[in-house]
C-alpha cells in the first residue's frame, strides 16, 4: 500500500496494477485500500471474470488502481484494451505461481517490455526452499531484490498473537535415531561444503537456524543479481537447497514418521528423473 501511494504521489498519471490469483484475494486488496488509504474508492476497479471486456476497458480508463485476477488481465494485454505503459507499479500477490505458462509470468514480461516506468513488487509467504524454483520466479517476474520477514522482525512483530505451547517430550524408535543420524550427517555435510565456499563459518554450524540459512540464499541471490556468477555462488545456491530438502526429510521423519518420510523420499527420486533442477538430482545421487 505504502509503495503503490509512493508511485502515484511520483506519477500521478500513471496506475497501480494488483493482481491476485482469486477472486477473494483481489476483493481482500481492494478492501485494505479502501480502509487505509484516502483514495477515491470511485478510483479503485475490481477486475474478475465476471466484469465483461468492455465495462473493463470503461474502469481502466478511470481508475487509478486495478485490482485483477490474471487470466482475464492477460487477456486484456492481448486485445489492447490495456496498456502497459500507463502502469507504473505492478504488484503480483501470491508470486511463487510465477512458473511455467502460469498468467503471471506472460503480464510481467509484457509489462517490463512496454512499460514507460517499469516496477513489480512480488508478495507471497509461500516461496518454497529449492533456490532454483525461486529464481526461476525472480527471473519470470524480472524481481532484482529479495526482502525476507519473519516473526522476529521488528515491523511484524506487533501482528503476531501470543501462541501457549506445552511441550510433551517423545521418544524416538531406535530405528528412527539411526535415519535421524544419516540425516543429520548429509545436512552437516552441506553445511560444511556451503562453509568451504565460503559463505558459512565452520564454527557455527551445529547452531544454524533455518532463517539464516534463508537469509544465506537471498544474499546468494543477490550477488547473482549483481552479476556474480562465480561457480562456487552458484555452487553455495545448489548446496543450500539441497540442505533445505534434508532438513525437511528429518522434519517430516521426526514429526510424522517413516511413511511420511518414504513417500516425501521417493517423491525427490522421480523428480530427479524427469526434473532439471541440480539440487533434487545431486541430492538423490547422495542418497
Amino acid at each position: 500500500l505504502m509503495l503503490a501511494l509512493h508511485r502515484l504521489k511520483q506519477l500521478p498519471n500513471q496506475k497501480i496494477l494488483f493482481l491476485a490469483p482469486t477472486k477473494p484475494l483481489v476483493d481482500q486488496h481492494q478492501q485494505s485500500f479502501l480502509h487505509y488509504s484516502t483514495l477515491d474508492p470511485k478510483k479503485l476497479a475490481v477486475f474478475t471474470g465476471h466484469v465483461p471486456p468492455q465495462k473493463r476497458a470503461e474502469l481502466w480508463k478511470q481508475a487509478q488502481v486495478v485490482f485483477s485476477t490474471p487470466q482475464g488481465l492477460e487477456n486484456d494485454l492481448i486485445n489492447g484494451s490495456i496498456n502497459p505503459q500507463e502502469i507504473s507499479l505492478l504488484i503480483f500477490d501470491e508470486a511463487h505461481r510465477a512458473t511455467g505458462d502460469y498468467a503471471y509470468t506472460f503480464i510481467a514480461k509484457q509489462y517490463l517490455k512496454k512499460a514507460t516506468y517499469p516496477k513489480i513488487l512480488g508478495l507471497t509467504a509461500s516461496p518454497g526452499s529449492d533456490m532454483e524454483k525461486i529464481m526461476e520466479i525472480f527471473e519470470n517476474l524480472g524481481i532484482e531484490d529479495l526482502e525476507i520477514r519473519t516473526h522476529n522482525d521488528l515491523d511484524v512483530r506487533p501482528y503476531i498473537q501470543p501462541i501457549h505451547v506445552k511441550w510433551v517430550d517423545v521418544f524416538l524408535p531406535d530405528e528412527f535415531k539411526a535415519i535421524q543420524l544419516l540425516l543429520k550427517r548429509c545436512y552437516l555435510n552441506k553445511l560444511q561444503e556451503i562453509a568451504a565456499c565460503g559463505y558459512l563459518n565452520k564454527e557455527h554450524l551445529a547452531t544454524l537456524s533455518k532463517t539464516e540459512l534463508l537469509r544465506l540464499q537471498g544474499d546468494l541471490h543477490r550477488e547473482i543479481g549483481q552479476g556474480n556468477k562465480d561457480f562456487t555462488v552458484l555452487k553455495s545456491i545448489s548446496l543450500t537447497a539441497e540442505a533445505f530438502k534434508v532438513q525437511h526429510g528429518l522434519e517430516l521423519l521426526e514429526t510424522q514418521g517413516l511413511t511420511a518420510l518414504n513417500l516425501y523420499l521417493n517423491g525427490l527420486q522421480e523428480q530427479a528423473v524427469s526434473s532439471k533442477v541440480k539440487a533434487v538430482k545431486n541430492l538423490v545421487v547422495d542418497e
